[in-house]
């Protein structure tokens, strides 16, 4: 079977960002066999802490057995490349793939990632998620598992998603089954995201000061839910990406708002996929979904949601203006004009 490993961000940035606490980036790896679409951008380099013999040889054994048990070919290959496997990363070639928008390379699934602790946490748990999301997304959207491609290489580098990739995707919505249960939110409401992803240059302090300003003030005409991680884990992952959390910021919602909370304290050290289902039937049924940065949160809500609102630099907004028309993404450069439009929205009239 094959894979394909997507990471975003630069790990030369990791100093730059330890300064910011409570920092988190998602990875997740891909299993499943199915044909990718192979970044060229430039590969970044992953460079992995010191393991120990005893704890390699468990977690190799478990990942080996994983792969028995779901039916997975390995190629092991050490010229082989990883593709990037953060979620959003995951969608994204997902995304691609099923609307035939760029080229049709193998998706490289590095499972030598998975044989050591994932930035500090199980890398059963990871590998477990990621080949039941990688399932999933290949039956419920018409994808042959034959563009993945589950390697094994000690090749340190990483492909990660390029830029052209992004501008060449023009449709972003994908199929998945989520919770059997009835729907969980009774009438219209809006997500608000905790998850809080951008880069170093951005002042995590200052825009944390504006958030807070903001939802102390605000006033909805629609129910309100907050979803994401109370807590990040600070690890290495998180200081390369410079990612933050903004569920206290948000909690100011509750002056004037009805509030729903169904954040968790820290999904990314046990990831359930059950759990990450319930969170995208939310999604799905929001009238709006609002991202203070990008990240997987973010990518959830444009490849399931109906309509995202999103604060970040023009830098990290790799779609061109047809790709956002088309999937009812509202990308905002500044917080104020991201601000100014969340308190406009109105109900529309049911028809």
């Amino acid at each position: 079977m094959n894979i394909l490993k997507f990471t975003t961000g630069n790990p030369k940035q990791a100093q730059v960002n330890a300064k910011n606490h409570n920092q988190i980036p998602r990875n997740f790896v891909i299993p499943t066999s199915m044909h990718m679409i192979k970044i060229t951008g430039a590969a970044n380099t992953i460079s992995s802490p010191p393991m120990e013999t005893k704890s390699y040889q468990l977690f190799h054994d478990q990942m080996i057995e994983i792969c028995r048990k779901n039916h997975i070919h390995i190629t092991y290959d050490d010229k082989l490349i990883g593709s990037a496997t953060g979620i959003g990363d995951i969608l994204l070639k997902f995304a691609s793939i099923k609307f035939k928008t760029t080229d049709f390379t193998p998706f490289n699934f590095n499972l030598e990632w998975f044989t050591r602790p994932y930035y500090r946490m199980s890398p059963i748990n990871q590998l477990e998620f990621r080949i039941k999301l990688i399932h999933e997304l290949c039956e419920c959207n018409n994808i042959s598992t034959h563009m993945i491609r589950f390697i094994f290489s000690k090749n340190p580098h990483v492909h990660s998603i390029s830029n052209t990739n992004c501008k060449n995707i023009k449709q972003l919505k994908l199929d998945i089954n989520v919770s059997k249960s009835t729907k969980v939110i009774d009438g219209e409401y809006i997500v608000f995201h905790t998850k809080c992803r951008h880069t170093s240059n951005e002042n995590y302090e200052l825009l944390k000061h504006k958030i807070t300003t903001f939802c102390r003030n605000y006033k909805s005409s629609y129910k309100i839910v907050i979803l994401g991680e109370r807590n990040f884990p600070h690890t290495e992952e998180v200081d390369a990406h410079g990612i933050t959390q903004i569920y206290n910021e948000l909690m100011n919602l509750t002056n004037n708002n009805e509030v729903i909370d169904m954040s968790i304290e820290c999904i990314y050290s046990n990831l359930n996929y059950e759990t990450y289902t319930k969170d995208i039937e939310i999604i799905k049924h929001a009238t709006h979904n609002i991202s203070f940065g990008v990240g997987g949160a973010f990518c959830n809500s444009i490849c399931f949601g109906k309509s995202t609102i999103v604060y970040c630099k023009n830098e990290l907004m790799y779609f061109n203006i047809e790709t956002l028309n088309n999937n009812n993404i509202h990308h905002f450069n500044t917080a104020e004009s991201c601000f100014n439009y969340i308190v406009n929205l109105k109900h529309k009239p049911n028809k």
